[in-house]
């Protein structure tokens, strides 16, 4: 059975997995894994520009392009999983499983039936983001997201999917570069918020 806050209770650390970060404890039986989308640049090449950077598209070398901002495997170790937990009224005993390794493909994930790993934890959800739009003039980026929760067994119980925007932040005045980890948590808190406002239907 999918084990859910019905009111934040006292939160523990969760056990954060990932290729490099995988950690030993004792093996919770749910598990929450977060995946990357593929972003796709636009076909047009035309570079966007705001008030921070100048940034063009699929230049993934300059880390304030279009196509490293909106690279979802770059916001993946951005996350916050305790935070997340939280944000999506789970237990804080789920384990929380990063998967930067590579792309899903936006078909793929969408229209997905089962589980994208081969996880057989009594409790198993998926989550994925998908790099939208670097907005010009407004120093944010947007996300898709989507959230699959299979419960205890392999049918899906919930699908939410959404879209929501992070604000960049600059680092100081004479450097030009830009923090995006804050965008990124804020963008788990609102998909967070939408996910908790279903779960009440």
């Amino acid at each position: 059975m999918r084990k859910t806050l019905p009111v934040l209770c006292g939160l523990s650390a969760p056990h954060l997995a990932a290729p490099a970060l995988a950690q030993d404890s004792a093996e919770p039986n749910c598990e929450l894994h977060v995946w990357a989308i593929r972003y796709v640049p636009p076909a047009d090449g035309a570079a966007q520009s705001n008030a921070l950077v100048r940034v063009t598209p699929a230049n993934y070398a300059d880390p304030h392009s279009s196509g490293s901002l909106l690279d979802p495997r770059q916001r993946l170790p951005e996350i916050n999983a305790p935070e997340m937990l939280e944000h999506f009224g789970l237990s804080p005993d789920y384990k929380v499983v990063i998967h930067p390794e590579g792309y899903i493909a936006p078909k793929v994930f969408k229209k997905a039936s089962t589980r994208m790993s081969d996880s057989a934890s009594e409790c198993y959800i998926d989550f994925a983001l998908f790099g939208r739009t670097h907005t010009a003039g407004k120093g944010s980026f947007n996300y898709d997201w989507f959230f699959r929760d299979f419960g205890a067994d392999d049918t899906e119980d919930l699908y939410v999917k959404g879209s929501n925007s992070g604000d960049l932040v600059r680092y100081k005045e004479e450097d030009k570069g830009i923090q995006t980890e804050a965008a990124t948590n804020q963008i788990i808190m609102n998909a967070g918020r939408k996910i908790t406002r279903r779960r009440k239907r």
